[in-house]
């Protein structure tokens, strides 16, 4: 496996980062708060929350 240079890693948390905000955003725009989250955790656990009530919807 190939070790990344500095750059590599700065752009890949750059996208990384990038990829939280929108899915933030999103999370935001369908549990109808008032600002993003920032902790990533949260996030995760506000997106797993969406997608077991979708799936609920669907059955």
């Amino acid at each position: 496996e190939e070790e990344l240079d500095l750059e590599q890693k700065a752009k890949l948390k750059r996208s990384m980062e990038e990829a939280f905000w929108q899915l933030s955003c999103m999370c935001q725009e369908r549990l109808n708060s008032d600002k993003p989250q920032t902790d990533q955790v949260i996030i995760l656990n506000d997106t797993m929350n969406i997608i077991l009530a979708l799936e609920q919807q669907i059955r």
